[in-house]
Parts: structure tokens; sequence; C-alpha cells
């Protein structure tokens, strides 16, 4: 079976009120969208990762993910 995920990241995060979205946040050194993406694509059972992002983050979607091994 051929599994993709989907972490959608394409709010704005005003509810939280910083100067950066949500996804874009620094807990422990590294944003929580990092830290999604590099949970989900850990998993054995996952073959591919979607992020959705906001309109104006899709060109810097490869930077904001980083360097994590997606398949």
């Amino acid at each position: 079976m051929h599994v993709v995920a989907i972490i959608v990241a394409g709010g704005r995060g005003t509810r939280v009120g910083g100067a950066v979205p949500k996804q874009l946040i620094a807990v422990g050194g590294e944003t929580v969208l990092r830290r999604s993406v590099r949970a989900v694509a850990g998993h054995p059972s996952v073959n591919g990762v979607v992020v959705v992002l906001p309109q104006d983050l899709v060109g810097d979607g490869r930077r904001l993910v980083g360097d994590t091994p997606v398949p």
C-alpha cells in the first residue's frame, strides 16, 4: 500500500499573536513545521509527504521544511 501524509500548515496563527505563523515558531530550536514533517516522514509506513502552506510561503517550502528526507 502507498501512503502519502498531508500536513496542513496553511494557517496564519493569528490567535497565537506572534510575528510569524505558528507553524514557523521555533520549539526547542526547530520550527513546528520541521518537527511535524520529520515525525511524519520518519514513520515506516509513510511513502511521501505533502505540505500545505499559505500562498505567500509556497515558494519557500523546501527551505521551510529543511533537509528532512521526504520520500
